[in-house]
């Protein structure tokens, strides 16, 4: 049983992933987050940065390599790793491919990724802006 889901978490876009069931020997997972996925074009917008950071975990299932769009990611299973900054679209794809072994009856895995928002740099010098504003405005009472 293969699972995805998507979801608009507050600020944040979760993409999550799973299997379940598997099978004896080795297994091949590749799971892709793209346009089609819920909320995914009205969350992102054109030209936009993106935090990436994403977690995996198996239970009886030994995790022998994950990578995120053909880059190598190899997370201690079970935490949380930092992917870093992406540039992603509305039509953009994120593709994490899954490979491992079976261990014990009941295998499973599940991870997910959660891509928030990077402020550009206008909205940093605006809430600098205003900063000065009121440490202007608190200096001119405090002397008054």
């Amino acid at each position: 049983n293969v699972n995805e889901d998507s979801f608009i978490d507050g600020t944040a876009f979760v993409y999550t992933f799973s299997a379940s069931g598997l099978s004896t020997g080795q297994t091949f997972f590749s799971f892709v987050l793209d346009a089609q996925d819920a909320g995914f074009s009205t969350f992102f917008t054109p030209g936009g940065q993106y935090f990436v950071t994403g977690g995996i975990s198996g239970a009886k299932y030994t995790i022998s390599s994950v990578t995120l769009d053909n880059q190598a990611w190899m997370p201690t299973i079970g935490s949380d790793i930092d992917l870093g900054m992406r540039m992603v679209n509305p039509t953009s794809m994120l593709q994490v491919d899954v490979a491992g072994m079976k261990v014990a009856p009941g295998a499973n895995f599940n991870g997910q990724l959660v891509l928030t928002p990077v402020p550009e740099p206008e909205t940093y010098a605006m809430m600098l802006a205003g900063l000065a504003a009121l440490g202007f405005l608190a200096r001119r009472r405090r002397n008054s």
